[in-house]
């Protein structure tokens, strides 16, 4: 495979690094928690329970970084899309958490359902080359409280990939998802040998760390489940507009954010997440898409692989509102651009104007560039089969290689779109494209078998989803 283009030299690398290092041991994070500050004070953390501040001194981050899970499994259900994590073998995921969808029969821009997050895990359980699901939408019919819960079983009985978590809010959803996982596994110990789940953690930029969102990722970390430390910092709103600034600043707060994991859980499985953007500096809003936003995406893979941590980036993105030409240029250049940086993990397909409303048929159509840079990537063979001599000079001046064998033998090696009716758009339908990916939802909705789960097991599920909504209590806070 074709990869590792980069942007930064060795000596940026250190340079960038050095100033991460300068930012958690000068300024620290924030961390409103006496419980938590304590602990990590007895850790060797240079703590200021006044402020709420925690610093990290530089030989505690190298210490922590060096211990690191550097390869580790994210599974799917059933065995048939297992991610190896520290390969660097590129997979493809969704992202979360668009509040809208845009309906792919009607064209109009509407807030997600439960009904959405069902369509969207078949969709995705039949993409061929999606490889996890992201939590790519947040129902706005669920209940308060509780309404992760009731996402993830409609996703769990659609889809069998990996379910990367990034919508909990409270310790009390996750260890009802960790029951449910753990259900489907045929108990904790299974799931935590074979995790078909896990978990984000996300600080909040600049350099804050919520406490509710590090007691849920505890939640999972406590029992052997793979995290993800995550930084989405927004370049001249909650970082500086420089871009090397923004990373700087990326990096201290996802390296933070794994040491403090660390601290609490050694050994935890550990994905280093980041998602940097740029601020349009007319409108003050989050563009997709932006040249600086793929620079840095692209020096937060390298930075990751410095610490040989597994990686996940932002990397097919658009800041357009619907699927159009904008869409399609965007999407494309961000889905190579970041595929030749070499991380784990690249999120954004089926995400529209910058990431806050999903489309269905831009997933499947995403799926298609995906798969067409993948293949557009890969090394070509070349030897004496592949260069031909011999049928170069069978067929010889004025010939045709239509009917040799070596043509016959080699035409199944090229690549064939997916999406039928990629390649043959027409003038007279010059919509060609847009009018199969819808075809192929409608198709996928309609007659995808995802692998079923247990009647037993679906009822115990639907026990547990019935329990967590009898018993939550909004808290009083």
């Amino acid at each position: 495979m074709i990869r590792d283009v980069k942007v930064l030299d060795e000596g940026e690398i250190e340079t960038v690094h050095s100033a991460s290092l300068q930012i958690l041991g000068n300024v620290g994070l924030r961390l409103r928690s006496d419980q938590h500050l304590t602990y990590l004070q007895k850790q060797g953390f240079d703590v200021d329970k006044k402020n709420y501040s925690v610093k990290i001194p530089e030989n505690l981050v190298a210490e922590v970084l060096k211990k690191t899970p550097k390869r580790f499994i994210l599974y799917s259900r059933d065995r048939k899309r297992d991610l190896q994590m520290g390969e660097r073998n590129c997979y493809y995921a969704t992202s979360g958490c668009a509040s809208n969808v845009i309906d792919f029969e009607i064209g109009e821009r509407r807030p997600a359902t439960l009904k959405d997050v069902a369509s969207c895990a078949k969709v995705i359980d039949a993409v061929e080359n999606l490889d996890m699901i992201f939590s790519p939408i947040s129902a706005h019919d669920v209940p308060s409280g509780t309404g992760v819960i009731d996402e993830y079983r409609a996703t769990v009985e659609n889809s069998t990939k990996h379910t990367h978590l990034v919508d909990l809010n409270s310790v009390y959803e996750a260890e009802y998802i960790i029951r449910i996982a753990a259900e489907i596994m045929g108990g904790v110990d299974n799931l935590v040998k074979e995790p078909i789940i896990s978990d984000m953690f996300c600080s909040v930029s600049p350099l804050t760390m919520h406490i509710s969102a590090l007691d849920t990722v505890l939640t999972f970390a406590r029992k052997g489940l793979p995290v993800s430390s995550t930084s989405m910092p927004l370049a001249g709103g909650t970082a500086p507009i420089t871009p090397a600034g923004t990373l700087a600043l990326s990096n201290a707060e996802v390296i933070g954010g794994i040491i403090v994991v660390e601290a609490f859980c050694p050994n935890t499985p550990v994905i280093y997440t980041a998602l940097p953007s740029i601020m349009d500096p007319r409108t003050g809003m989050y563009r997709a898409a932006a040249p600086e936003g793929i620079w840095m995406r692209m020096a937060i893979v390298q930075v990751a692989n410095h610490y040989q941590i597994p990686c996940m980036v932002g990397g097919v993105n658009s800041a357009s509102k619907t699927p159009n030409i904008q869409d399609g240029y965007e999407k494309a250049m961000t889905a190579v651009l970041s595929r030749l940086a070499g991380a784990d993990v690249l999120t954004g397909l089926g995400l529209l104007d910058s990431a806050t409303a999903l489309a269905l048929d831009q997933l499947v159509v995403d799926s298609e560039i995906c798969d067409h840079v993948v293949r557009a990537l890969t090394d070509q063979p070349i030897d004496d089969e592949t260069l031909a001599l011999d049928v170069i000079a069978r067929v010889g001046p004025e010939g045709h290689f239509i009917s040799d064998r070596h043509t016959l033998r080699h035409a199944s090696d090229i690549w064939i779109p997916r999406l039928p009716g990629i390649d043959m758009v027409s003038k007279r339908d010059p919509d060609n494209i847009v009018k199969n990916a819808k075809k192929r939802v409608r198709d996928i909705l309609k007659s995808h078998k995802t692998q079923p789960l247990d009647p037993s097991t679906m009822k115990q599920i639907d026990m547990i989803v019935s329990e967590a909504r009898k018993n939550y209590q909004p808290s009083k806070t």
